[in-house]
């Protein structure tokens, strides 16, 4: 078996979760331009996207927000072994959840400036002050120092 850590080494990476805490418009939009900025780096990520799920793993508990952020980074911690990066979203009051199913070392929560008083030690983005292309540069090069293997 090749272990997350050989996957690692070969990909020069460190496998994350990154979940995107904000507005549902705002945080599905980073997500994705965060994906394309990893692309364009040569960093293996992908996005677990609230609308495919809903269409499958999780469609029958789309009125149940927390069985519904359990599955997705249940879905998300599979993605740790392969050596990827995992973009989430979802709004702040979820957090617990997360924090209760994902090792800390796996995790990097990044929250926008609405969301940003409460949780503890999480990267902040200010949207509306600069594009959002500016916005996920500024968050890719302090995610880069983390995710570098």
């Amino acid at each position: 078996m090749v272990t997350r850590e050989e996957k690692e080494q070969e990909l020069l990476q460190k496998a994350k979760i990154v979940v995107i805490i904000g507005q549902p418009n705002d945080v599905r939009d980073v997500a994705y331009l965060l994906e394309r900025r990893f692309f364009s780096a040569g960093i293996l990520s992908t996005v677990i996207d609230s609308d495919n799920l809903s269409k499958g793993l999780c469609q029958d508990c789309i009125s149940d927000n927390t069985e519904f952020l359990r599955r997705t980074i249940e879905a998300a911690k599979l993605f740790l072994n392969t050596g990827f990066i995992t973009i989430c979203y979802g709004t702040s009051p979820l957090m617990n959840t997360v924090n209760n199913l994902v090792n800390n070392s796996d995790l990097i929560v990044v929250t926008t400036n609405e969301t940003a008083d409460t949780i503890e030690g999480s990267f902040v983005i200010e949207l509306g002050k600069k594009s959002l292309e500016d916005v996920v540069h500024g968050l890719y090069k302090k995610l880069a120092t983390v995710i570098s293997a």
